[in-house]
């Protein structure tokens, strides 16, 4: 799937110089909501967050929230060159210990999510718009894989219908303090860093990202860019990766 992901000029050179996509801790996140629960409160510090659109055409208000007020760039990429590697657990063999990670802290650890719901199984979230109250609905009487699985959207993947118009993709880590078991069911681990109130160190954590990412990327200009800061993004490009493909916004906006 098509992908896009609106952000400003300096985090586009971190990305290109680190080969990194940063994952900001839930509680940074622009939605004070997320990842607030009924049983156990919030669950933000557990929860890491990339956040891009499916939405293709230019929206003015992404470019205005997170592309620098339309100064920055826009980033067209594809879900499959988002990849996580790492050692499988045992249960269903999808969620991992992700490996390909640069981490804030060594103690932490993090664990991929897939979203089970969908008729295929995918890597990634489209995220769910409600206005009902968006609580992590678990059955406390059943502590189960199960029961965790089916209600995850609640709590880390919806979020209140005046967000609709990002129409938002996410893929999600959940972070562990806990050493895992490779032999054993690793998101247990998170479960019990909740329960036992284990915290996560980490505010960020950064997906290492392959060489087809970028040999597949393509950046758009914000519409109010000036001739300089086009310069600068084509000196980027220059410098680290001269597949990348740069056009520029058809957007037509007031200066």
């Amino acid at each position: 799937m098509k992908i896009y992901h609106y952000t400003s000029i300096e985090k586009l050179a971190l990305i290109l110089e680190n080969k990194t996509l940063r994952f900001n801790n839930a509680k940074f996140v622009d939605d004070p909501n997320e990842a607030i629960t009924k049983d156990y409160g919030s669950m933000q510090e557990y929860v890491f967050i990339s956040c891009w659109t499916k939405e293709s055409t230019e929206s003015i208000p992404l470019w205005k929230i997170y592309g620098n007020n339309c100064h920055g760039v826009r980033l067209e990429s594809d879900t499959k060159y988002i990849c996580f590697e790492g050692e499988e657990t045992p249960l269903n063999g999808i969620y991992k210990i992700v490996e390909n990670v640069k981490k804030e802290f060594d103690s932490d650890y993090f664990i991929n999510i897939w979203q089970l719901d969908k008729p295929s199984i995918n890597h990634y979230f489209e995220t769910n718009y409600s206005n009902e109250e968006r609580i992590f609905m678990k059955d406390t009487s059943t502590e189960t894989q199960q029961s965790w699985e089916y209600q995850i959207d609640a709590a880390f993947n919806t979020k209140a219908t005046c967000w609709a118009f990002e129409k938002e993709i996410r893929f999600i880590l959940l972070g562990c303090s806990l050493e895992p078991d490779k032999n054993k069911n690793n998101w247990q681990l998170v479960f019990n860093n909740i329960t036992k109130k284990k915290s996560v160190s980490s505010s960020f954590v950064d997906l290492i990202l392959f060489d087809d990412f970028f040999n597949n990327l393509t950046i758009t200009t914000g519409p109010l860019q000036n001739e300089s800061e086009k310069i600068i993004v084509q000196s980027l490009v220059q410098k680290y990766n001269q597949n990348i493909k740069v056009l520029e916004s058809k957007l037509q906006l007031r200066k």
